[in-house]
């Protein structure tokens, strides 16, 4: 699918049209609905769009999946200049999407308090994309995988806050809060599958 297929010149003028405009405002969900429809694969593999989790956690997590976010190793590639290269929780390894997501100390610890919330066995993971097949392929039941799937987007989304509090703003994390911001980001809005995860009983890891 090529730009020409989304936009195209108007007999020659200088204004242009698309099929992908409903009421005078460009449609979203009609060209992805097209592009799902598209013959060739998609780069980076299958990914779950969630309605669970709020969108601006889903597309933080997409990106986090190609390795797209502004970590310190990622702006340094495009000669940004960074304070430091080094991880913005730990401060002990260079700071790469991986790292900070999944495999610095801080959030490997987090995403384990987290499982274990949820009454899942805890893993270590080295990759964003391990944590997502991770909780797309748990359990037997949909709604418990969602809803999984939906506590682990928020808390990647959460770490990743926390780490822009540390660099940006000098706060020190703290480890309750990232637990705490997922539950009030996802859990809460999510209650009604939420009681689907063993045990019954929930409270905010502390």
């Amino acid at each position: 699918m090529e730009a020409k297929d989304i936009l195209y010149s108007n007999d020659g003028e200088i204004t242009w049209r698309s099929d992908y405009v409903v009421d005078g405002k460009f449609n979203v969900a009609k060209l992805r609905r097209r592009l799902d429809r598209a013959s060739h694969p998609i780069s980076d593999g299958e990914f779950w769009w969630i309605n669970s989790a709020p969108k601006k956690v889903v597309s933080f997590i997409w990106r986090a999946k190609q390795g797209r976010i502004p970590s310190a190793d990622e702006l340094q590639k495009r000669n940004i200049p960074v304070a430091s290269s080094m991880c913005g929780i730990c401060r002990n390894t260079v700071e790469t999407t991986s790292h900070v997501l999944t495999s610095c100390p801080f959030v490997s610890n987090t995403i384990n308090r987290v499982l274990n919330w949820c009454g899942v066995p805890t893993k270590q993971f080295s990759e964003v994309t391990e944590v997502i097949d991770f909780a797309r392929s748990w359990g037997h039941c949909p709604k418990k995988k969602e809803m999984l799937t939906c506590i682990l987007y928020s808390t990647l989304w959460s770490l990743w806050k926390e780490r822009n509090d540390r660099v940006f703003r000098d706060l020190l994390v703290e480890s309750r809060l990232p637990t705490r911001r997922v539950d009030s980001s996802t859990c809460v809005q999510n209650s009604h599958i939420l009681d689907e995860l063993e045990p019954p009983t929930r409270r905010v890891p502390v």
